[in-house]
């Protein structure tokens, strides 16, 4: 039996799938081709559809639904015969009064058999619609026993609408049908009554009612039924356009998406699986919000769509085993621009660090070099991380290798000193500037021109958090951790932890959090070759990292937080309402007045 994505990739395709690749036209990018609400309203089946036009969402629902008016059913007809009891005291005195208790038994009966069919998992598709208009048939009858069988027969004028009309009224509201098995089914079940006064007529050998004892009993309920078609077919065409879209919602080019991992300022994580290749992967998308002409400046949306984009080709431009690998990129039909990349396993530095503690100088030193070797190789292309911090570094398993670290989030790069000069235009032409205050070397603060010293700063500030596990700054305030950046000197991880940390160790970390850049190593290839200087290089092996992991991993890919870091500070962040400022990243941070440029 097909399973996993051998059976998604034999499900049918949908008609229009996402662009992808790396030929997207920047026309394209800019803007959207068509709303996402036409594009549901255009789509009836979705991807994954039987021949009916039911997708597997909406026969859920349907199930569901069946299930609960079953359960329903039960309580009222319960309800019902203990009132009658009541009231009466007649349960099967009389003919008319044995025909109800009997249907009310049957009832009971038919819903209970029709709920238990609703639990097993194969019941869907064709199957499902079969039962709901069996169910709906059976039930017709029985609702009309009481009314149409029995020594009284139709020899009364009922003043009032049978229960088989509101029966036939309700049921399609509660689980809607295709329209040509609605009217079959209708039809059956208004004719229900009819047939059971027939049935009576021919066992009994009384005579048919009058004519017009004929329709004033049997016309309400077709006309009942014939009603019942119009709402219920307006909520069946709702649910499948509605189930369709969803289920696109849920599609990116080939693959679906089936875990959000994690939300942020400029968009959401997903975990997917590809169509065709059992090979799971993440997916970024940038947030409705960001994109939306509506409620963003056109500038500012011009702006991410140009970040999303560069970072995507910026990461698939790098070919270090330490950078994280791109799939695919492209734009959804409804105009969300999207990528795809490798899944890891395993947890980023800040994480690590939160849930387990700080780690050994040779562990920290192990983690370090793996940095390096993907941001020397991004330098040597011309490229700035400009966002480096232990968010963006992923400690994970890689085949046999443990402590293996991929380099994430090349979003803020920036390619030459012509295309820092346009974006610094773009983005800070307002006394704004970009990166994480609590990472953010003195040159960005300051406004001044960055080069790959600016990430041997970031590095630096994250060594010490992999040493310390606190800040270099732990300020109040995001403004207040930016002028701490460009102005104090930093406290000595050893003085900091109240503890020795290894000399040679603790020298390079400073280094590297030297206020001028001409102070700090003058590369990743310098830094990294100081690092294995160190004493303790080399201590943290293979078997460590893999004993470690077996005994912490657990903890570490347990649920995360309610609200993960943001990948964007509010306004509420500015102005000290955010428990841990050091946490957001800042797409759009005031620069400090003290660190603003001199009139």
């Amino acid at each position: 039996m097909l399973e996993g994505p051998w059976k998604r990739a034999l499900r049918p395709r949908a008609a229009h799938p996402a662009p992808g690749g790396f030929g997207v036209s920047p026309r394209l990018l800019r803007s959207r081709a068509f709303s996402w609400g036409e594009f549901a309203l255009a789509s009836d089946a979705g991807e994954a559809v039987d021949s009916l036009g039911l997708s597997p969402r909406l026969q859920e629902q349907l199930r569901r639904r069946l299930g609960l008016f079953c359960l329903v059913l039960v309580g009222a007809v319960v309800i019902l015969a203990g009132a009658d009891w009541y009231l009466t005291g007649d349960v099967a005195e009389s003919a008319s009064a044995r025909a109800k208790f009997v249907s009310q038994v049957a009832l009971t009966a038919l819903a209970l058999v029709t709920f238990a069919a609703t639990r097993h998992n194969d019941c869907s598709g064709r199957k499902l619609l079969g039962l709901t208009s069996a169910f709906v048939v059976l039930g017709a009858l029985l609702v009309s026993a009481p009314g149409f069988w029995g020594d009284h027969g139709l020899q009364r004028d009922l003043a009032h609408l049978p229960w088989a009309g509101l029966w036939l009224a309700l049921v399609p509201l509660v689980v809607p049908l295709p329209l040509g098995q609605a009217a079959l089914t209708a039809f059956l079940g208004a004719a229900a009554p009819l047939t059971l006064h027939l049935a009576w007529h021919t066992t009994t050998g009384q005579p048919l009612c009058p004519d017009r004892l004929l329709v004033a009993n049997f016309l309400p309920v077709a006309v009942a039924a014939a009603m019942g078609l119009v709402p219920g077919q307006i909520l069946f065409g709702l649910g499948r356009r509605l189930s369709a879209a969803e289920e696109q919602a849920q599609r990116l080019g080939s693959y679906e998406l089936v875990e959000l991992l994690g939300k942020g300022g400029m968009g959401e994580v997903w975990r997917a699986e590809h169509a065709l290749l059992a090979r799971p992967a993440a997916v970024k998308i940038v947030a409705p919000e960001v994109l939306s002409a509506d409620r963003v400046d056109p500038d500012e949306r011009e702006t991410a769509l140009r970040r999303f984009e560069r970072e995507a080709r910026a990461t698939a431009a790098l070919r270090s085993p330490h950078t994280i690998a791109l799939y695919d990129f492209g734009v959804a039909p409804d105009g969300r621009l999207y990528y795809v990349m490798e899944l890891l396993d395993g947890s980023d530095l800040e994480t690590l660090v939160q849930r387990c503690g700080p780690v050994p100088p040779g562990r920290a030193i192990h983690l370090l070099l793996q940095a390096c070797c993907s941001l020397a190789e991004a330098h040597e292309a011309g490229l700035i991380h400009r966002d480096v911090k232990p968010a963006n570094l992923y400690a994970c398993r890689l085949g046999t290798s443990y402590d293996f670290v991929k380099v994430l989030d090349f979003g803020l790069v920036g390619r030459d000193s012509a295309a820092r000069a346009e974006e610094a235009v773009k983005l800070t032409a307002d006394g704004y500037l970009v990166g994480t205050p609590a990472f953010l070397p003195p040159e960005m603060a300051t406004g001044d021109e960055l080069d790959g010293r600016a990430d041997v700063y970031s590095l630096g500030c994250v060594a010490y958090w992999l040493l310390t596990g606190q800040y270099v700054f732990p300020e109040e305030s995001p403004l207040k951790m930016i002028v701490a950046h460009a102005q104090s000197p930093a406290e000595r991880p050893s003085a900091r932890l109240g503890r020795r940390v290894p000399g040679d160790l603790e020298t390079v970390v400073m280094a590297c959090l030297a206020k001028d850049p001409d102070e700090r190593p003058s590369s990743m290839h310098e830094l990294a070759a100081r690092l294995e200087r160190c004493q303790d290089a080399g201590t943290w092996s293979r078997a460590d990292a893999r004993r470690w992991w077996r005994e912490h991993g657990e903890r570490l890919r347990a649920k995360p937080d309610p609200k993960p870091p943001a990948e964007a500070l509010s306004e509420e962040a500015l102005g000290g309402a955010t428990s841990d400022p050091a946490k957001a990243s800042t797409e759009t941070v005031a620069r400090p007045r003290e660190l603003a440029d001199p009139p």
